[in-house]
């Protein structure tokens, strides 16, 4: 019976109960290293999690900075697990902006609003996600499919969100001037072009690009006038 017991356990997946013929299984990608966990393996598993060069959160988000197209693309076609998803992308960037949040600087990307409390310098930075989509939405009005406006907009914002916090807390938060917060919305919108017109020449991904980021900060303008207005 142990024996019997030992083989189903090697040949069949533990997460999805297919029988797996190979390292990974074919219906779930559950791994299947069949080999016992030890603190070195544990040890191993970490640090491929943490430094991998294409799959880190933190390389990946470096790479959305500059090249997006291959990464939000990969995940519009519906292929997943490679690069992180970006909701996986968005937890990380707003556990990192708690952190900074709560030990580093009470004033997010140089921020300074009337109250400068955890919570409201939090919901302030997630205001820019609707506004990033909305301005996407109407600079690259062709493409109907919303997912897509969203995915890019997530993916864009929580990787320029991960990669200007260090930065600006080592460099500019002394400046006295929101220089961070300006670059965020500066970086999201612009690389936006190079996703949705990605077999376009630099030109016109960059033209469209400075297209959604002013259609951004007159939404961003609008909202602040209307909320001074009506207070």
């Amino acid at each position: 019976m142990d024996r019997i017991s030992e083989t189903q356990d090697k040949d069949v997946c533990s997460v999805c109960g297919f029988v797996v013929t190979a390292n990974y299984c074919g219906h779930c990608g559950q791994r299947k290293t069949r080999k016992p966990v030890t603190i070195r393996s544990m040890l191993n598993d970490l640090a491929v999690n943490l430094f991998n060069l294409e799959r880190s959160v933190f390389l990946v988000a470096m790479r959305l900075t500059y090249n997006p197209a291959k990464v939000v693309r990969t995940y519009w076609q519906g292929d997943k697990g490679y690069y992180p998803s970006p909701g996986k992308m968005l937890f990380f960037a707003l556990t990192a902006a708690g952190l900074y949040l709560a030990f580093i600087d009470s004033r997010l990307l140089g921020l300074t609003l009337e109250q400068n409390t955890f919570s409201i310098q939090l919901s302030f930075l997630i205001l820019f996600f609707p506004l990033f989509f909305l301005a996407s939405r109407l600079t690259y009005f062709r493409e109907k499919r919303n997912a897509r406006h969203l995915v890019s907009v997530i993916y864009l914002g929580s990787a320029w969100l991960l990669v200007l916090l260090p930065l600006h807390a080592l460099f500019l938060r002394d400046a006295g001037f929101p220089y961070s917060a300006i670059l965020f919305g500066i970086g999201v919108c612009t690389l936006s072009g190079r996703v949705f017109k990605s077999e376009k020449p630099v030109i016109t991904q960059f033209g469209y690009g400075i297209l959604n980021t002013l259609l951004f900060f007159v939404l961003l303008a609008a909202l602040l006038a209307l909320g001074y207005y009506t207070q």
